[in-house]
């Protein structure tokens, strides 16, 4: 420790404050290296957030139009013999039971058209399938690829048959 003197008691002298410039450098470096290692580790984390959310979206907005679809005869109910009042699409004549003059119609319609009647933002593929799996009615087209997509898998009837109705939505 050196007294208020220059030297020390050793006879060395005593410099208080000083460094290098090499060791500003290095010092600088590491500090913007890691800060470097933070951003991105937040940035990340941050896109992974996002498109969780997106993804949840989704999903909600496909759960609410099969939910739509299987229990609602639409508004008006009788949509199907004129499409020029429809409000809001629906499927059913009762709740899990279909209509399948509703469905011919819903399915021939424009595709745009149903994407907005369905109230998503995402593409969509809907089908009902009969209980041998067979396609009885779709609209729509499969994703080609299935990183972001959501299936929706419901059951009802129709004629008197169970079938099962999916929606996939997918960006």
């Amino acid at each position: 420790m050196c007294p208020n003197s220059a030297k020390n008691y050793k006879g060395q002298t005593c410099y208080r404050g000083q460094t290098s410039s090499i060791d500003l450098v290095l010092a600088v470096l590491v500090f913007m290296f890691i800060l470097v290692f933070v951003f991105s580790f937040f940035a990340d984390q941050l896109a992974g957030a996002a498109n969780m959310e997106r993804k949840n979206r989704m999903e909600y907005a496909a759960l609410s139009a099969t939910d739509l679809l299987i229990n609602s005869p639409g508004v008006p109910s009788n949509w199907e013999q004129n499409l020029s009042p429809l409000q809001t699409i629906g499927l059913a004549r009762y709740p899990y039971e279909l209509s399948a003059s509703k469905l011919a119609n819903f399915t021939s319609m424009n595709y745009t058209t149903t994407q907005g009647l369905l109230g998503l933002d995402a593409d969509y593929s809907f089908s009902v399938l009969s209980s041998s799996s067979a396609t009885l009615y779709s609209i729509g087209s499969l994703p080609s690829t299935t990183n972001n997509s959501i299936l929706i898998t419901r059951h009802a009837t129709l004629d008197g048959q169970p079938v099962q109705i999916r929606l996939i939505a997918y960006d």
